[in-house]
């Protein structure tokens, strides 16, 4: 058997066993200032993305693969007009899909607002009451938290110990922490820190106006404020 009559036989065999189909479709999609987990307690990051006519910060979904044409700023939020093919490649007995997107038109890019949270920020308010040295206790630290955005995780100091957890929710008004771990040493305060950790844990909403943050509850109450960290 010659080169070119064992070709023919090789395409002829793959026309055979691969069928291909295709659907096109153009949207309009959002794109969140941030990526996310790929999937749920994965540590791959992913675009964020959801198809709704008004964006609803609850409701971003992992995006697998990429736009072609797109560059992803973090800090900005994007609205895009898109062509998405799904392509069905059946082989043998088994059927693959593959979704290929490109961009047509970026409609709206704004800098998001709950960008600012990513940074570290020191207690300087709890409670309504000021903290400065003189109401520290001794071998005390003052109190920090490290929001970190691209992660969705907290970190920061309670004060005497080394605090971390994730961040379950976060837009431009809601902040909620998940279950805190960290650290375990005897602290000369043992009063101060469970408190502090308290106020995260029934933390729900959030106002930063000139590098200030306030971390507020359920009622909108203002529970502690915070410094960023120049």
């Amino acid at each position: 058997m010659n080169n070119f009559t064992l070709l023919c036989l090789t395409m002829l065999l793959f026309s055979c066993a691969t069928n291909k189909k295709a659907t096109v479709h153009q949207k309009v999609i959002w794109i969140d200032s941030i990526k996310g987990p790929c999937q749920t307690g994965s540590a791959g990051r992913c675009i964020q993305f959801q198809e709704n006519k008004i964006m609803d910060p609850s409701q971003w979904e992992a995006m697998y693969g990429e736009i072609d044409g797109f560059t992803f700023k973090a800090g900005y939020i994007y609205k895009l007009a898109i062509s998405e093919t799904h392509t069905k490649i059946k082989q043998a007995e088994d059927i693959e899909m593959q979704v290929e997107r490109v961009l047509i038109e970026v409609l709206e890019e704004k800098r998001d607002p709950k960008i600012l949270l990513n940074d570290i920020w020191v207690l300087f308010e709890i409670g309504g009451r000021a903290l400065n040295n003189n109401t520290i206790a001794t071998g005390m630290n003052r109190p920090r938290i490290e929001i970190n955005l691209s992660q969705l995780r907290l970190l920061g100091n309670d004060g005497c110990n080394e605090i971390m957890g994730k961040i379950n929710i976060v837009d431009t008004e809601r902040l909620e922490f998940g279950t805190l771990g960290g650290t375990k040493k005897l602290c000369p305060d043992q009063e101060s820190p469970e408190i502090f950790k308290g106020l995260l844990r029934n933390t729900k909403r959030y106002k930063i106006e000139k590098l200030k943050l306030a971390l507020m509850d359920q009622h909108g109450k203002v529970v502690m404020r915070f410094q960023k960290v120049d």
